[in-house]
């Protein structure tokens, strides 16, 4: 991470928005965008569904760090992550990894709702902050003590600041509703929770800021699971008109040369919960579809938007 440049462009980004009020994020912030504070999918039903084993090693897109903790709960200790978004460690292994290691299972959800709070106060949201820095890693302190202040000299004197979390994240809801924790399985009960902690002494989760459809080739080792949340959305908006399934299945069959033997790649979003269903349809919006690869093992959720595929790669 260039620690100078993430915290310059953080700073930016906080400042844009306060001054022109939340309107769409400029190209400029590529690197250093918002990032969903919690996730939006099933992990939950995901992880029940593929069943992975304790002891394996996988490599999973970042974003707020929740597939990544998720599988930490599970007994997967090797995680290596990446992302675009250059914000993402410093919210998931910075501020979110912090969390975990201070609180106990209520005082992280008392906590998560207060993040959540747009009515929360300058001085709470800068105590809780600052009182998690302790916990973290040298940058990922350096970071947040850098952009607390930043964002606590910029709104001091306004008689109603903007949440910094709003500013940074992408919140689920409005309010301190946490109505999604049933879908993020460290969240479902005080059980999975501790069993989280403990297995977070053991694990080695690293990153690298990437760009996961293009940058592939900077995916080092082999791995049992690999996840990569939304990408067939992101490469149908990146790749436009010059969509096709030739391109598809080049970049699955590159991805899958990081796989161990049965080995699986997931792709896309599950949002809600579906029966699992053998299916060659990828995109119902688009004429691409998986007929060649009947033979292998597809499994998918092809109703637009609850689909995820998953490809197992065979010994």
């Amino acid at each position: 991470m260039a620690l100078d440049l993430d915290i310059r462009q953080t700073k930016a980004l906080i400042k844009m928005q306060l001054e022109h009020t939340f309107q769409d994020i400029p190209s400029e912030f590529r690197d250093i965008q918002k990032v969903y504070i919690n996730s939006n999918e099933d992990l939950q039903m995901l992880l029940k569904t593929i069943n992975v084993k304790e002891g394996t090693s996988a490599f999973s897109i970042l974003a707020g760090g929740d597939m990544p903790f998720s599988l930490v709960g599970q007994g997967i200790y090797q995680i290596a992550t990446g992302d675009l978004n250059n914000l993402t460690p410093y919210m998931a292994l910075g501020l979110k990894k912090a969390m975990l290691g201070k609180y106990n299972y209520q005082e992280y959800l008392q906590t998560l709702a207060k993040l959540y709070d747009s009515n929360i106060s300058l001085e709470t949201l800068t105590k809780i902050i600052e009182d998690l820095m302790v916990l973290m890693e040298a940058d990922y302190q350096e970071f947040w003590q850098a952009i607390v202040k930043y964002n606590y000299d910029l709104q001091a004197y306004k008689v109603k600041p903007i949440n910094l979390m709003y500013l940074l994240g992408r919140l689920r809801n409005s309010n301190t509703s946490l109505d999604f924790i049933h879908l993020i399985p460290y969240l479902n009960d005080e059980v999975s929770y501790e069993k989280l902690q403990n297995n977070l002494a053991k694990a080695e989760i690293t990153f690298i800021n990437l760009d996961v459809l293009n940058d592939y080739q900077r995916i080092k080792g082999k791995y049992d699971l690999i996840y990569l949340s939304n990408i067939l959305d992101y490469a149908y908006v990146t790749w436009g008109n010059n969509w096709d399934y030739a391109k598809l299945k080049e970049y699955i069959n590159n991805i899958m040369a990081h796989l161990n033997g049965n080995g699986l790649l997931l792709l896309h979003y599950i949002f809600s919960k579906h029966l699992l269903m053998n299916s060659t349809e990828l995109f119902d919006e688009s004429a691409v579809t998986l007929n060649d690869l009947k033979l292998e093992e597809v499994i998918a959720w092809p109703d637009n938007p609850d689909r995820l595929l998953i490809r197992q790669k065979r010994v």
